[in-house]
């Protein structure tokens, strides 16, 4: 079974690999609409805000801009989704990690200010995930997924996003409450509960968030297991379970 785990000595590479200074650099080569505002739904949980509805778009071209950057960051965390399909050093990083493991990676950048006693709220994600700080830090709290059948009708890989909530009280101690700072990596596999804050960041943090799409693109055994089954006509529902599509709204 897989585990989080935080890597014992800090990558020499990854220190400083992207800063505040290199987005200034490269902010020209990434399309603004593909970034977002990490934000808490009304009643509900995360999500993230679509960053060109906070800045004026009327009349400019596609290109981010570092300023507006960090004019956001008083409202959330800025996240540059899918960064390393637009930014050169960062697309050298995932072709690295693709031609090591031969799965699907995508790699986004995640920019929090200083001091903020809630970065993300706890959630899960589909993708096992590489996290590594490259400028500043941030406190990293994982927890043990939570029992499936405690809330039968959500999806155990997207808890805290949207309209559900997750709350610290249902996930108990974490597994890991670390603090990364720059060159440090944190291995988190997809369904393991997250929360960050940056209360004792002593600047900007900046992490790169590097996803292993292997649920997203259907390659595990559990999906082969249903295709094969379904290929043979065979019912692909485990013994003693029932299909929570249909359950009641």
């Amino acid at each position: 079974a897989k585990h989080p785990f935080k890597l014992s000595l800090p990558i020499d590479v990854a220190v400083d690999a992207f800063r505040m200074e290199d987005l200034k650099k490269h902010a020209h080569d990434y399309p603004y609409f593909y970034a977002g505002i990490g934000t808490l739904v009304d009643g509900g949980g995360w999500m993230m805000a679509k960053f060109e509805e906070t800045v004026k778009v009327q009349g400019r071209d596609d290109c981010m801009k570092a300023e507006e950057v960090e004019e956001q960051l008083a409202k959330g965390t800025v996240a540059l989704n899918s960064a390393g399909f637009f930014i050169r050093p960062l697309a050298v990083i995932c072709n690295a990690l693709l031609e090591s493991l031969q799965l699907p990676i995508w790699l986004n950048v995640y920019i929090t200010s200083e001091g903020k006693t809630l970065s993300a709220p706890p959630h899960t994600d589909k993708q096992d995930v590489i996290a590594v700080q490259t400028q500043g830090s941030k406190r990293w709290r994982v927890f043990a997924p939570p029992p499936p059948g405690d809330k039968v009708a959500a999806d155990p890989y997207t808890r805290g996003k949207g309209q559900d909530t997750m709350s610290e009280e249902e996930l108990g101690e974490p597994l890991i409450d670390t603090v990364l700072k720059p060159g440090e990596l944190l291995y988190m596999p997809s369904g393991f509960p997250h929360t960050t804050d940056t209360v004792e960041a002593p600047e900007t943090s900046v992490h790169l968030t590097l996803g292993v799409d292997t649920h997203v693109w259907d390659l595990n055994y559990a999906c082969m297991r249903n295709s094969a089954l379904k290929r043979s006509g065979e019912n692909t529902l485990l013994e003693r379970t029932f299909d929570v599509n249909k359950l009641a709204p």
